[in-house]
């Protein structure tokens, strides 16, 4: 609770408080973890790829940072993404 005053606090102010080289990034790798629960199974057409009425076309997660994990955690199982820069 005592962090929530904290909580809208402008990045140059965390920059400053953390001690980091001014000109160095904050952060160097991201970690996402997305906990969902599985959608019903009338939700899907009967492929499975999306729910009725939307279509996927394209999708790509994108960050700067060189390295970005993310899991997404679907009950039954998980999904792991890992982008790094070579």
């Amino acid at each position: 609770a005592e962090l929530l005053v904290h909580e809208h606090a402008p990045l140059t102010l965390a920059q400053q408080a953390s001690g980091v080289p001014n000109g160095s990034p904050l952060f160097t790798s991201l970690f996402n973890y997305r906990h969902g629960k599985r959608r019903q199974e009338e939700d899907r057409p009967a492929d499975g790829t999306a729910p009725k009425g939307i279509s996927t076309v394209f999708t790509r997660d994108a960050t700067n940072y060189p390295v970005a994990v993310s899991v997404d955690d679907l009950e039954t199982r998980f999904g792991l993404t890992v982008d790094a820069v070579g």
